[in-house]
């Protein structure tokens, strides 16, 4: 929490020179650093009470100082991982801010919103939780100087409830304000099962002491730094037990008494460093006469002097009584009555200190003679396992020897493990080098294939252009004879023509008549309709396709709307189109990227009859 006490700093030469491994009054660090006492026990009761069960409600109020903040830290640092928790103080701006801080610190990230969304997944993760048996804290420090839009909106958390329980707890540390606050009309409704009001009072003179001492002990010298029969009390008097008052004054005494070369810390020197620290001292009262009630220990120090008067202790009234009359000034007699006060405490003090250490004695007495009877015991079970050592003396000889043996075995063993596994080591490097060069010979495989295919259907195109080259050469050579045959026929008939000009006179349809007799290639092939279409790919069957009565076309293609899906990358979505009729069926190539191959030869439309062979691509249609 950032509201923690200010860590003091202390020179590190002073540090050396009282033999302290850090600075005893700085900030703590650790929960095993706190001084326990008996509330701070019972604090941490109700802390632990609020953190395993939800609808708990937990107002801690105390002076500043008094060490609010610091005890909430040492609580939450010893918190698992598993504790499901948020802390917020004044610096909280408004109800949007603090639902982000709140859910930011239960695991959520960066999350942003409008109030009522952030409102929405706010509830709706506590009743989550609760539904799951876990128990949400929510800890506020310096509740006092919070802002009024934040309280409201604890007011509306408060209202989150699981099977008639509230999922949140929360704790609420502040100053004596808080109560006020707790009881305002405005905060009536934030109402818990569990509603616990815990009150941080100042320490009192003998856990002054106590707090000093193990402030010195957790900075390794306890015994480094002397503290007169004096110090102690005025101690108290100027700081009214308040811890954070303490660890300033503390401190400037240790740095005042290095400057002057002093192990000890007196009664003057207390004087003389609250003066410049300006620290008043608190007046302690005497038989609750001349002590303002608006004191912070009025009570505490009234309900003291009555126990001691209950004890018999001569009070200072009654010696006033029996005193002879003395001229005595005003502040002589105050000094007096301070010194018998601090008497009568330090004699209470060491009466209880002297039954206290009777009772150890006689308790330490009971424990020796019990630990006595123990180690009679013990001495009596020693001597027999001695004898029982010395019986067995031969037998552990043996066995240490079947134990060296065995050593020796595992040592034997070890090593050819060792020697197997970095077998099975290299092994295993050579098959995952073969494995991988498996995958990449079965990758190159596959491409390979890949590229096989691909030739294939090129190596086709180009047979049925070659073929069709072929074809178009023989067809050429023999136009080039027919011509060279016609032009001698021609010049021969052009003799006769000129011989014969005057007896015969051939007419233009007979001309062209007798050309055509005369032309080659004028035969047709027979026509036979073609009643299935048989595909195959690579030599194996794949579909049939029936050409059924009245069907005017069949589309060939990639694409899914074609009659005769060829699913294929060297096929066009549109390939060709096979034209239907009475007359018997036609291809006709649509612009593909490969083209259309009949019988081995590229056509763009073609006229077809059973048993041709029609070649798109890596497939084969025959027609039958």
């Amino acid at each position: 929490m950032p509201h923690a006490l200010d860590n003091l700093e202390s020179d590190s030469s002073c540090l050396e020179f009282f033999g302290l491994s850090r600075p005893p009054f700085a900030r703590l660090s650790a929960p095993s650093d706190v001084f326990h006492t008996e509330q701070y026990s019972l604090l941490a009761a109700h802390l632990s009470c609020a953190t395993e069960q939800p609808d708990c409600l937990v107002v801690l109020c105390g002076a500043d100082g008094s060490g609010k903040t610091t005890l909430l830290n040492t609580y939450l640092l010893g918190l698992g991982e598993d504790a499901s928790f948020a802390v917020i103080d004044e610096n909280c701006g408004g109800s949007g801010q603090f639902y982000c801080d709140f859910l930011r610190q239960l695991g959520f990230g960066d999350i942003t919103g409008t109030l009522r969304e952030l409102q929405s997944i706010t509830k709706e993760f506590l009743i989550h939780r609760g539904m799951a048996g876990d128990s949400v804290l929510l800890i506020v420090d310096n509740a006092h100087l919070i802002n009024p839009a934040v309280l409201e909106q604890l007011r509306w958390l408060s209202a989150a409830k699981v099977d008639d329980h509230r999922v949140l707890s929360i704790v609420l540390a502040g100053n004596s304000d808080l109560t006020r606050i707790m009881n305002s009309p405005a905060m009536k409704q934030v109402r818990f099962r569990s509603h616990v009001q815990f009150h941080i009072r100042a320490y009192s003179a003998d856990e002054v002491a106590s707090y000093i001492r193990h402030r010195l002990s957790i900075a390794g010298a306890v015994d480094a730094v002397k503290l007169s029969d004096d110090a102690l009390p005025l101690i108290y008097r100027y700081t009214g037990g308040v811890p954070s008052l303490i660890n300033t004054l503390c401190s400037a005494l240790l740095s005042e008494a290095h400057n002057q070369k002093s192990r000890v810390i007196s009664d003057e020197l207390v004087r003389a460093v609250a003066d410049q620290l300006r620290l008043l001292p608190h007046v302690i009262p005497l038989q609750g006469k001349g002590r303002r009630k608006t004191d912070p220990d009025f009570e505490a120090t009234q309900i003291a002097n009555e126990s001691k008067a209950a004890t018999g202790w001569t009070m200072i009234s009654e010696q006033q009584e029996v005193a002879p009359e003395v001229d005595i000034s005003d502040s002589s007699i105050t000094d007096l009555l301070g010194q018998i006060t601090r008497l009568s405490v330090e004699l209470g003090e060491l009466r209880a200190d002297r039954k206290r250490n009777l009772q150890d004695i006689s308790t330490k007495e009971a424990r020796t003679d019990e630990l006595n009877s123990k180690l009679g015991t013990k001495n009596a079970e020693c001597d027999k396992l001695r004898s029982i050592a010395s019986a067995s003396t031969g037998e552990v000889k043996n066995l240490k020897k079947a134990l060296f043996d065995r050593e020796k075995e595992m040592q034997s063993v070890e090593k050819t493990t060792a020697k197997l596994t970095g077998e099975l080591e290299k092994e295993s490097n050579r098959k995952k080098a073969a494995q991988s060069d498996l995958n990449k010979a079965k990758s190159r495989a596959k491409k390979l294939t890949q590229e096989k295919t691909e030739l294939r259907a090129e190596i086709r195109g180009l047979k049925a252009d070659l073929k069709h080259a072929n074809q178009q050469a023989s067809k050429l050579e023999s136009l080039e004879h027919d011509v060279a045959d016609l032009r001698q026929k021609l010049v021969a008939a052009e003799a006769r023509l000129e011989s014969h000009a005057d007896t015969v006179t051939l007419t233009k349809e007979e001309e062209q008549r007798y050309l055509s007799s005369e032309s080659p290639g004028n035969d047709k092939r027979s026509k036979k309709p073609v009643n299935v279409f048989k595909v195959r790919r690579d030599g194996n069957a794949e579909q049939v396709i029936g050409v059924e009565k009245g069907r005017s076309r069949l589309m060939i293609g990639r694409s899914e709307d074609s009659d005769l899906r060829l699913n294929s990358k060297f096929v066009s979505r549109h390939h060709a189109l096979i034209l239907c009729s009475s007359g018997g069926q036609c291809i006709e190539d649509l612009n593909s990227s490969n083209g259309t191959i009949v019988n081995d030869e590229k056509v763009i439309r073609c006229e077809l009859q059973r048993g041709d062979v029609i070649t798109i691509g890596d497939f084969e249609i025959e027609a039958e």
